[in-house]
C-alpha cells in the first residue's frame, strides 16, 4: 500500500508586535488529515520549516512515529512517542538530514506512522 500525503499549510503570520494585523475569516484554520489505515503516511519536508500537529481524539492515549534515515555518521533515530488523550502535541521543525526519505515524484518526506486512526495529524509550515 502506498503512503498517504498529509498535505502543507502555511502557519499564518499577521503582522509584528505591537500592532498586527487581525487574521482574517478562516486563515488560521487547520484541516486535519485521518484515515482508515492509521500507518503509511508521509508529509513533504521543506527543511528546517515543516512540523507535524497531532490531535488524539480519543480518551486514551495513542503513540506516533517519526522514521529516521542514516544522516551522514549513519546514525538511526526513528522517534517513538505517546499522545495524551484529548492533546494537541506539536513537532518538529524537520530537517532534511536524518529524516528525510525518498517519496513519490523524488521529492524528499518525512514518513509517519500512528497506531489509531484516532490521532489525526496536520503538516504546517512555518514562515
Amino acid at each position: 500500500m502506498s503512503r498517504l500525503q498529509i498535505l502543507p499549510q502555511p502557519v499564518i503570520v499577521t503582522g509584528s508586535y505591537p500592532n498586527p494585523l487581525p487574521p482574517t475569516a478562516g486563515s488560521v484554520a487547520i484541516t486535519w488529515t485521518s484515515i482508515a489505515d492509521q500507518t503509511d503516511r508521509y508529509a513533504a519536508i521543506i527543511d528546517l520549516k515543516t512540523m507535524i500537529e497531532a490531535w488524539n481524539t480519543d480518551s486514551v492515549p495513542h503513540t506516533i512515529t517519526f522514521t529516521a534515515v542514516a544522516d551522514s555518521f549513519n546514525r538511526l533515530g526513528s522517534y517513538t512517542t505517546s499522545v495524551p488523550a484529548g492533546v494537541i502535541a506539536p513537532f518538529g521543525p524537520f530537517g532534511l538530514v536524518g529524516w528525510g526519505q525518498t517519496g513519490p515524484l523524488q521529492q524528499t518526506v518525512l514518513w509517519i506512522d500512528v497506531d489509531s486512526a484516532k490521532l489525526v495529524l496536520a503538516n504546517r509550515t512555518l514562515p
